[in-house]
């Protein structure tokens, strides 16, 4: 699941920024929003991934708040939904 950001709407952050807007106690490494933007995160227990999504502008990779929020609720929802079926 990728889905565009809407760069006027949206409010932009870097992906260095990620771990300070990440939900949660445990922040993630800098290395892993960068892989959640490239690869993805594969769904346990399913071939699905879900990717982070960016946009560059001028030679810089951003997020947004509002796709980082997508992103964590596109994660745990197929994790549930995952588990669920089992």
């Amino acid at each position: 699941m990728t889905t565009e950001i809407d760069t006027d709407a949206e409010t932009l952050i870097g992906l260095f920024e990620v771990p300070q807007h990440y939900p949660g106690p445990r922040k993630p490494k800098r290395a892993t929003v960068f892989k959640w933007v490239s690869h993805g995160l594969q769904i346990q227990g399913t071939t699905d991934r879900v990717k982070l999504a960016s946009v560059k502008l001028n030679g810089i990779r951003y997020t947004s708040v509002e796709a980082l929020s997508r992103f964590v609720r596109a994660a745990n929802g197929s994790f549930h939904q995952a588990r669920r079926a089992e």
